[in-house]
């Protein structure tokens, strides 16, 4: 699978933005709505599809990936537990993932250990 094609997941600390790729929304066969799950302890974050709203659930706005490659969550409060899944990621800094369908559970698992560093200016062009 390419790399455009595979589940992604970008955390921007500088602006506290998680961006949950198209592609992941696909692979999770676009869910009306999600759920981020968080595991400090094995630096795993997942997003699971979810067929009705939660408290804990987020709506996707399927309308907006009409335009857009991504959705994005606004939660400094998560964003900033973030920081504690990879001791090397910085603070002010964007990294992405690639991550792993786990159909049976109707999730995307991503590991927060095998990130990579971009770019501002990078990311910004690729939108």
């Amino acid at each position: 699978m390419s790399r455009w094609h595979s589940p992604m997941l970008v955390v921007d600390f500088k602006y506290n933005i998680i961006r949950i790729h198209r592609s992941t929304l696909d692979a999770l066969g676009n869910p009306r709505y999600i759920e981020v799950l968080v595991s400090p302890r094995q630096a795993k974050i997942g997003i699971r599809a979810q067929e009705k709203q939660t408290i804990t659930s987020q709506k996707v706005n399927l309308e907006s990936l009409l335009r857009q490659r991504s959705i994005q969550l606004y939660s400094t409060d998560l964003v900033r537990e973030l920081l504690a899944i990879n001791p090397n990621w910085e603070d002010e800094q964007i990294y992405r993932m690639e991550g792993v369908l786990i159909d049976s559970e109707g999730m995307v698992m991503f590991d927060g250990s095998d990130s990579e560093l971009i770019h501002s200016d990078e990311y910004a062009a690729a939108q």
